[in-house]
């Protein structure tokens, strides 16, 4: 009767630890009612890992859902047709890393930029972005910049999402071939991995993709710089 006593008592303050919060694994600990005397309790756990791969946030900064190696991917870069040089860079809390510095057109589907690197749930994980023409302002368009800032002229997008409806990709424009893999042409969303996040993102004009201005401006496409954020899982937080 003790050992059933003891194991009840235990059994709430278990259940808050798993459902604290959506970054941690949830699930159930299931035990007998009774155990006779003399013999061991047999308890059943059944976990539940996070679907995603990172929560966005409201600046498009990606936070782990659990503790993963990260990994960067070119989709591609149709910034000036890629004559002109494109820049990215990551910053994991105040680590930078920089992954791409070179035209356009060496920015191709499938290349790895950064891969191996760990990450854990309390990280924040940001990206800057850069053009380099004489309309582009010369300077990183980084995350963790309110979606106001008229340089915030991109998005982070998980599976599921809706591009945005003036895009190509929103509205059955043209869509280049690059990216058209990564597009639900029946829905207009977003089709990639359950832990992928996709950022598109326009590098010349400055207003954001909630003030995109004149629907007639084609060149408003965020097609400029496209890729792909993977968080492969590799244990408990």
């Amino acid at each position: 009767m003790k050992k059933f006593i003891s194991l009840c008592l235990a059994l709430p303050a278990l259940a808050t630890a798993l459902h604290a919060d959506n970054s941690t694994p949830t699930g159930s600990l299931t035990a007998p009612t009774s155990v006779p005397e003399g013999t061991q309790a047999k308890i059943a756990w059944n976990i539940v890992l996070p679907d995603g791969g990172a929560n966005i946030t409201d600046q498009d900064t990606l936070e782990p859902l659990q503790k993963s190696k990260i990994e960067v991917r070119c989709i591609g870069a149709g910034y000036w047709g890629g004559t002109k040089t494109v820049k990215l860079q990551m910053k994991i809390n105040n680590k930078t890393y920089q992954l791409f510095d070179n035209k356009a057109k060496y920015f191709t589907s499938g290349t790895i930029l950064a891969e191996n690197i760990t990450v854990k749930t309390t990280d924040k994980i940001n990206f800057g972005m850069m053009g380099v023409s004489n309309q582009s302002g010369k300077y990183y368009r980084w995350s963790d910049t309110p979606r106001t800032d008229p340089d915030h002229s991109f998005i982070a997008l998980a599976n599921g999402d809706d591009f945005p409806n003036y895009t190509p990709m929103g509205s059955d424009g043209d869509v280049d071939s690059y990216l058209r893999p990564y597009l639900n042409d029946d829905s207009n969303t977003v089709s990639i991995g359950p832990k992928d996040v996709i950022f598109i993102a326009e590098l010349d004009r400055r207003y954001t993709y909630e003030q995109s201005g004149d629907p007639a401006d084609k060149g408003y496409d965020m097609q400029d710089m496209v890729f792909l954020v993977s968080f492969i899982p590799i244990g408990n937080n």
